[in-house]
């Protein structure tokens, strides 16, 4: 991991180095120093096709969408709100539910992100969905959002998996803000 020393803070600001070069990072006093991974491990592009990603971090694990997960699909559009804000569809069909996976997939081959779903290791399926968005990398910035299915709601697994993968993309991207919309 790359590291930013307690003498380069300044102010609240911290330098840390990353490809060769120094980023001042605004952080608040009292968080203290960020840091970065002096060698990432995934030059991302938009645009350009991204490797598959699976992050297990705890309780939580993100990988990508599998055709098991057509029940989630399923419940996920019975719910009166996701359909409205995600391309989940609106109507559940079989055809539909393959249809969103496979669009899931397309996004990371198309370089727009990931669209990973979020799993309870400990049930062994999948309760919602996240996805860490990427067309703003080039200025240091990337979004993340995320949905859970009324059966995986109240576990924790929506900020575990927020968490895990925030530190995934501050460990492995060049990402200097996420923004979780």
């Amino acid at each position: 991991r790359g590291r930013c020393e307690r003498s380069e803070q300044l102010q609240g600001a911290c330098t840390r180095r990353l490809r060769g070069r120094q980023t001042p990072v605004q952080t608040p006093a009292a968080v203290g120093c960020s840091w970065k991974s002096e060698a990432m491990t995934i030059d991302a592009v938009f645009g350009q096709p991204l490797p598959e990603v699976t992050v297990a971090v705890g309780d939580v694990e993100l990988r990508p969408f599998a055709m098991s997960d057509l029940a989630l699909i399923e419940e996920a559009s019975a719910d009166p709100f996701i359909p409205l804000i995600t391309t989940v569809p609106a109507v559940y069909t079989p055809a539909e539910g393959a249809a969103f996976i496979e669009r899931q997939a397309h996004r990371s081959a198309a370089g727009e992100g990931w669209s990973l779903a979020i799993v309870d290791p400990e049930a062994d399926r999948a309760v919602g969905q996240i996805g860490l968005w990427i067309s703003h990398l080039r200025h240091g910035r990337a979004e993340i959002g995320y949905w859970v299915a009324a059966s995986g709601r109240g576990s924790g697994m929506a900020g575990a998996a927020t968490k895990a993968l925030t530190e995934w993309a501050f460990e492995h991207l060049d990402v200097d803000r996420l923004t979780l919309f």
